[in-house]
């Protein structure tokens, strides 16, 4: 039993039994009140007083275990040698291991502390402080215990009495401290006696102090106390302690199974009872309770005792045999009926006030195994307008064993006739007639070796609900030139489609001669509304309209009294009010209309102070009530509304509305010709009064997944009768050691208790699940009207089971049966348990599907039952089962299969069309839309922020899913944010918001430019929050005071702002919400996108209609957050409309973001609303600059800045124009803070060209200032152009290597000459054959050709300018030749390392003939000699050949020596070396 604490004391509520009359087919019990018998122990006789109470102690029934198991860590102990302090332990904690009952909260009397020679015992309630336990020990004091670590011993051994005690209360640490060598326990230990701390206790005692003996008087209260002394001993680091637990009982006594008496059992067998037949006055002292004539009978071991006529005896009546000086307490008996019995139960309190239950009829059986059924959730007086739903409850008890058995077959009848198979049973409201009776009788078939059956059958009544009838007035004023309109609301509670009858009555207050009927002529008088036209309206009388509603055979009236006065003043007109009372722990908002002919208006609202009403300062919340409205368009009507929170709101002087209480309040209007005003009455609604959760586990400690854990209903629970019956959703709260929580809910019935299966809270800590650290029970109670309180336990472990896997296993066996049952919430509790402990390893999807498919094809299904011969439709429909199915679900929407999701879609069509069309509805919802009939408002579903939440959350996984819900998506969050806007008024601060699932926020508020400190800035919806929206002047002018409403004849002083955020991740991963949007677009795609997108919707707080201002006025800018923000990109605002789809002209970005703790955000400015995105676009075409020059910077700055700080500006612009910092040369200040640089020409594939490097640091410039202190004033740059000659010769360029690569050349140095060679021609960006001639000498020398430019060259440059480039480069570093993974080490080329390229003499046309012509006569003469040298070559071989064998001691044949060839000239020399050279620059200005 894991209870809070226990509800009864034993000396609360007594029984005793007596047996009247013995019949053979019935007997019939009776139980009276305890008749208490004290005991002969000197401390029981005594009393002690703290000086303001005063105890007096008597032996209760305490039971302590027969053996328990303690370790080091549960005592306090000393962990080492070197310590003087023990461990703290929580007093309750240890005396709950020795305690039977473990649910009892345990405090304790000190009576010893021992000599505190040696040993210190102290007391503190924390972990810091201390206090020393200050007990003398009693006189002649003389060790009766063993030297045990824990002994308990029997009270009476103590025997001594003790003169003062302590009362330690359970949540105090006790521990000990040494001061020197310790001996023995004798002196030493630490004697307590433990009570229960239940009310009774904490009544006569207050907290820790101490008690003094003192004589006993009438005003000592009673303290019940166990028979047993628990003593302690100092444990030094023992890891095994010593235990012993005297027997307390000399003997046990309990009622015989007949109830004819009671049978004695020896326990101590140092004691022997009589044998034979005996007078139980010597067995007993007070043997009068046994009756007149009693019988007793003894064998040593037992006496049977047989009751007289009239005994006494009581449960727990404490007994005293003359054979023990102990005493014992009666028990009840394990059998304590026969066949069929009648039994009476009567309680009585401690006042002596009695009350007697009725005839309980029982009936025994044979079998010893016994299988029973009844029914849970049945309320046997329920009004037709109430939805039941019943549960079975099968219980099987084989011998002392109950437990809830599976596989369990039900069946279902209603009126005997129909049938239903599962294991609960829905009545839908409106299902049955007024005065209807329905017998529902549940048959169980149970298999267990045998087939049990059991049944049940339970009456409802459905009575009536009274018809409800409301006016919009109880009291008005109204102007004779107006015309008086009055509207009344009526609900008949009783149907769900009835039909009205109106009857308007209308007579004049004329003083002493009495009412007068009114002249209405043919004004309608049979409508939901009256209208009488002002010519029928008498200026200076009091007319009182009352409006008779009837429905059948009911009927109901309500009176309103107007009081016509002169013409030209305001007229109110109150909304009405949807409810006849209202949860006063929830936002009420009152609406009404003023008209008036004048420009200026006051408005105040009032709460009028009448001693039959309540009263609340309305200051409280509102701080001026008064309203000064100005410029009020002619013949409009004005729109107002109050908004009274509830407790709690942030708002420290507002208490909230009083429950139960009827308030009067008056709205005023005043223009130049006077005032007027209209009282509404509102009523306010009580939730239930909070009370106890009782949880029950058969087994402590509970284990995860194994041991049923039942939550039910406890005391304290009530509610007005007129608003029974209550509902109860049980649930569970998980606490996680990060300080987060998870909670469960479970469906909402009638049925006072549920049963879960819970996850362990020791032993699961995973990186992946987190650690849970404990779990709470929750429960919230509801009355019909829709009030509902709440309440959660305190916290308890679970502990993990041994084995997980088989737990599981059986688990899912008993899950499998709810699912043949039709109770899929409660397999789907099931399944969360599970994969909550199973952590990563989740649930079996193909079973979760099964299961989540089956609840969501019971949503949409219709059963018929015939009752009388009638079909009776149970329609699966209504919204709070779609809201409860739903949040159940969602714990396993993210593990189900694509198909399980895809038949989700459409059960979501269906929940939206009972929400927001205006389908099937609940009494509640049903009564809240009638209300909205005023000609200038629409029905719109004002939903909850808990349902937009588990709607979002749900949507948000299909979009995860990439499912096709786009458009309702989107409706989706329009209908919330529309709901929530006309629940919000122009005076309160209210925000309403809802949060999916990760991918979508929304967010309501209203935005009142006439408001005091109104500065146009908000905040909008998302995840962190930083997001602000800034209205424009003409926003304010347009929004002050507009026309609103669906006939645009009413005024409105406030607009609502709803905002929605919808994560850029969920396009990412829906690609139909990705071509819904960017289908038709061929610029605009996700890839640009670099924003979330945010939703801006203006609605009209009336009609609930989304505005679409499209003037093209700026109408507010809106801070974006920006992905990835760089400051040379640049970027767009789009908006979105689903009529012009995506628009960049409505909306205006900034130059640059601003940067908000860390996060960078465009402010765009726009001149509609929609979806609105950021989008990163082409920049303008850069300036055509030359990538083969140079260009000089100049930066004009506004401060002087040193030479340190040149590097630091150009680092800086380097990193914010993502410009290659080794770009920057030549950097100088010249003074007049003017900087200077030079833009080295791009010679990397990966470095912007120059006009893309200028355009980059012109915005990197403008962003922000550089080192935060320095702003750039003027920007300017131009080309450097280098001094030619002009001449068209080719070059020869030759570098010198730092280093001799020969070795790493190797063979390949050609292929490496080449690849150098190709290596500067993409450097310089010029073509790679105008370099040949590419050889390396030595592995130190490189030498390359520069050709003249050829014919089709694209960016033809001089070999004079590249040679010039090429020198430059060197002098940067600029060129990258590789040797494998190896950098080339490359000198700067001096100015003698170019060479031109000369030829010596032109050839003329005679010339060039001349030699084609000796060239051809000298190809074919080549021909010819070299056939003859083959044939020669092959003659002399022959002969060689001939010779050798000849002649074998010949000389080998010798080859000749190598040719002499003459110097050859070469055509080209040198002529001279380059001069230095001057620079030119052209200058552009920027």
């Amino acid at each position: 039993m894991l209870s809070r604490e226990p509800k009864l004391t034993w000396q609360e509520v007594c029984y005793v039994i007596l047996l009247m009359l013995k019949e053979s087919s019935s007997k019939l019990l009776f139980l009276f009140s305890l008749i208490t018998v004290t005991s002969e122990s000197t401390l029981f006789n005594q009393c002690y007083s703290s000086g303001t109470t005063c105890i007096r102690f008597e032996k209760s029934d305490f039971q302590f275990v027969d053996s328990v198991q303690l370790t080091s860590d549960n005592v306090p102990t000393l962990k080492d040698n070197s310590s003087t302090t023990s461990t703290r332990i929580v007093l309750s904690e240890l005396l709950s291991h020795l305690a039977f009952n473990h649910s009892w909260t345990l405090a304790a009397l000190v009576v010893n502390a021992g000599t505190r020679t040696n040993v210190q015992w102290k007391i503190a309630p924390d972990e810091k402080s201390e206090h020393l336990i200050e007990i003398q020990d009693p006189d002649g004091y003389g060790s009766q215990f063993s030297n045990v670590t824990v002994h308990c011993v029997d009270i009476q051994n103590y025997a001594d009495d003790a003169k003062r005690l302590l009362v330690v209360p359970p949540d105090y640490r006790f521990f000990f401290s040494t001061n020197g060598t310790y001996t023995n326990c004798s002196s030493s230990g630490l004697s307590l006696i433990p009570i229960v701390w239940d009310a009774a206790s904490r009544a006569s005692i207050r907290g820790m102090s101490y008690f003094s003996q003192t004589s006993c008087t009438d005003t000592c209260s009673t303290l019940a106390i166990p028979s047993l002394l628990v003593r302690f001993c100092p444990n030094f680091n023992s890891s095994n302690l010593e235990i012993q637990i005297d027997q307390s009982e000399d003997f046990t006594v309990e009622l015989s199974d007949d109830l004819l008496g009671i049978n004695f059992q020896r326990v101590n067998k140092s004691i022997e009872f009589p044998i034979g037949l005996l007078n139980c006055t010597i067995l007993m002292e007070n043997a009068d309770i046994l009756g007149e004539n009693p019988v007793c009978l003894g064998d040593g071991e037992n006496i049977a005792v047989k009751f007289g006529s009239n005994p006494k005896m009581a449960l727990r009546q404490e007994v005293k045999t003359k054979f023990s000086p102990r005493t014992s307490f009666l028990k009840n008996a394990k059998n304590a009926l026969s066949t069929n019995n009648v039994i009476l139960v009567t309680g009585c309190n401690v006042a002596g006030k009695c009350t007697s239950s009725g005839p309980i009829r029982t009936e025994l059986v044979d079998d010893a195994s016994v299988f029973s059924v009844s029914i849970d959730g049945i309320e046997q007086e329920t009004p037709a307008s109430f939805g039941l739903r019943l549960h079975a409850n099968p219980t099987f008890k084989q011998c002392s064993s109950k437990t809830s058995p599976k596989d369990v077959q039900y069946e279902w009848k209603l009126n005997g006739e129909g049938q239903m198979f599962d294991d609960g049973i829905k009545l839908p409201a409106y299902s049955f007639s007024v005065d209807e009776l329905v017998n529902i009788t549940l048959v169980a078939r149970y298999n267990h070796e045998k087939t049990y059956s059991s049944s049940t059958t339970k009456t409802i009544h459905y009575f009536g609900l009274p018809l409800l009838v409301t006016l919009d007035c109880v009291e008005r004023q109204i102007g004779k030139d107006h015309d008086l309109l009055i509207r009344v609301l009526a609900v008949d509670q009783n149907s769900k489609d009835s039909s009205l009858k109106y009857q308007w009555s209308c007579s004049i207050i004329n003083g002493s001669l009495g009412p007068q009927s009114c002249n209405l002529g043919d004004v309608n008088t049979q409508e939901e509304h009256i209208n009488i036209p002002n010519s029928k309206l008498t200026q200076n009388t009091i007319m009182n309209l009352t409006a008779k509603v009837s429905s059948g055979d009911q009927s109901d009236s309500s009176s309103c009294l107007v009081n016509v006065g002169p013409s030209q003043i305001p007229t109110v007109m109150f909304y009405r009010l949807a409810e006849r009372k209202h949860y006063a722990f929830d936002f009420i908002r009152i609406q009404a209309m003023v008209s008036s002919s004048y420009p200026t208006l006051n408005i105040t609202w009032e709460i009028v102070r009448d001693s039959q009403f309540g009263f609340f300062n309305i200051t409280s919340f509102l701080a001026s009530p008064t309203t000064i409205i100005k410029n009020v368009p002619t013949k409009s009507d004005v729109f107002v509304s109050l908004t009274i929170p509830p407790s709690g709101t942030q708002i420290a002087a507002w208490p909230g509305l009083m429950s139960g209480k009827t308030f009067v309040i008056r709205l005023w209007a005043t223009n130049e010709k006077g005032s007027s005003f209209a009282d509404l009455h509102l009523l306010t609604n009580a939730p239930p009064t909070i009370g106890n959760i009782d949880i029950y586990a058969p087994s402590y400690p509970p284990i995860a997944l194994e041991t049923p854990i039942t939550f039910s209903v406890g005391d304290g629970w009530n509610d007005d009768k007129d608003d029974l019956p209550l509902s109860y959703q049980f649930g569970y709260r998980l606490y996680y050691a990060d300080n987060t929580s998870y909670e469960y809910f479970g469906s909402k019935s009638t049925v006072k208790s549920a049963q879960f299966y819970l996850p362990s809270t020791t032993g699961n800590s995973s990186e992946e699940c987190g650690e849970r650290v404990g779990i709470t029970a929750i429960l919230s109670v509801c009355d019909r009207l829709g009030s509902c309180s709440y309440e959660e336990s305190g916290m308890f472990a679970i502990d993990q089971s041994v084995n997980s896997s088989l737990a599981a296993l059986d688990l899912i066996s008993l899950l499998n049966t709810d699912v043949v049952n039709g109770n899929f919430i409660s397999a789907i509790a099931k399944i969360n348990a599970l994969n909550i402990e199973l952590c990563t390893e989740n649930y079996d999807q193909s079973q979760t599907d099964k299961i989540t498919m089956l609840l969501f094809q019971s949503l949409s299904e219709s059963r018929f039952i015939a009752i009388n011969r009638q079909l009776i439709q149970i329609v699966y429909s209504e919204s709070e089962e779609f809201q409860e199915s739903l949040k159940a679900a969602y714990s396993l929407l993210p593990v189900v299969s694509s198909e399980t999701l895809s038949a989700l879609i459409p059960v979501l069509s269906s929940y939206r069309q009972l929400t927001f069309q205006g389908g099937v509805t609940t009494e509640t919802t049903r009564r809240k839309r009638s209300a909205e009939v005023m000609e200038t408002t629409s029905k719109i579903y004002k939903a909850t922020e808990s349902e937009a939440n588990d709607m979002l959350k749900v949507y948000d996984i299909l979009i995860g899913k990439d499912k096709p819900v786009v458009d309702v998506f989107f409706l989706n969050i329009n209908d919330f944010l529309t709901g929530f806007c006309v629940q919000l008024d122009e005076d309160s601060k209210r925000y309403m918001s809802a949060t999916g699932g990760g991918y979508t926020e929304i967010q309501t508020q209203t935005v009142n430019a006439n408001r005091d400190g109104y500065n146009g800035k908000f905040n909008i919806s998302g995840p962190n929050n930083m997001s602000n929206i800034s209205f424009s002047a003409y926003f304010t002018s347009s929004y002050s005071s507009w026309t609103c409403g669906l006939s645009s004849s009413s005024t409105c002083r406030y607009v609502c702002l709803g905002t929605a955020w919808i994560s850029n991740s969920a396009i990412s991963d829906n690609t139909y919400l990705a071509e819904a949007l960017f289908l038709n677009y061929l610029d605009l795609t996700i890839n640009k996108s670099v924003s979330d997108l945010h939703q801006l919707s203006l609605v009209d707080p009336i009609s609930g209609t989304i505005l679409t201002p499209s003037n093209g006025q700026f109408l507010y800018s809106v801070d974006i957050e920006v992905n990835n923000y760089k400051p040379i990109n640049y970027y767009n605002c789009y908006i979105y409309n689903q009529n012009s789809g995506w628009d960049f002209r409505q909306c205006i970005p900034s130059n640059y973001a601003k940067s908000v703790q860390g996060h960078n955000f465009l402010t765009c400015n726009c001149s509609s609303t929609g979806i609105i995105g950021v989008f990163l676009v082409n920049g303008p075409a850069p300036d055509p600059l030359s990538d083969h020059n140079e260009i000089l910077l100049t930066l004009v700055i506004d401060v002087d800045v040193t030479a340190d700080d040149l590097s630091k500006i150009f680092t800086r612009i380097a990193t914010l124009s993502e410009v290659d910092q080794r770009r920057f040369v030549k950097i100088s200040n010249r003074g007049n803070r003017t900087i200077k640089a030079t833009l080295r020409p791009p010679t990397r594939s990966d470095q912007k060209s120059n006009g893309m490097a200028i355009q980059s640091i012109q915005k990197a410039i403008g962003y922000q200032k550089i080192l935060n202190v320095i702003s750039v004033l003027n920007f300017t740059y131009s080309i450097v152009k280098r001094d030619l000659n002009g001449d068209a010769f080719a070059r020869k360029v030759t570098f010198k290597l730092l280093k001799n690569y020969e070795s790493q050349l190797g063979p390949d140095v050609d292929d490496f000459a080449k690849k150098w060679a190709q290596s500067m021609a993409a450097a310089l960006q010029i073509s790679e054959y105008r370099f040949k001639n590419y050889k390396i000498f030595f592995g130190m020398v490189y030498n390359v050709t520069i050709t003249l430019p050829f014919a089709d060259e694209l960016k033809p440059l001089s070999a004079e300018e590249i040679s010039l480039m090429i020198q430059e480069c060197t002098k940067y570093g600029e060129f990258d030749f590789q040797i494998a993974d190896e950098s080339v080490q490359v000198g700067a080329i001096a100015d003698s390392d170019l060479t031109m390229l000369k030829v010596l003499h032109e050839t003329n046309a005679l010339m060039l003939a001349l030699a084609v012509v000796l060239s051809i006569v000298l190809g074919l003469g080549t021909v010819f000699i070299c056939g003859a040298v083959l044939v020669k070559l092959r003659t002399d071989k022959l002969i060689v050949e001939e010779r050798r064998r000849a002649n074998l001691n010949e000389h080998q044949f010798q080859l000749p020596p190598p040719p002499q060839y003459p110097v050859n000239t070469t055509p080209f020399h040198v002529v001279d070396q380059y001069p230095l050279r001057r620079q030119k620059t052209e200058v552009r200005q920027f």
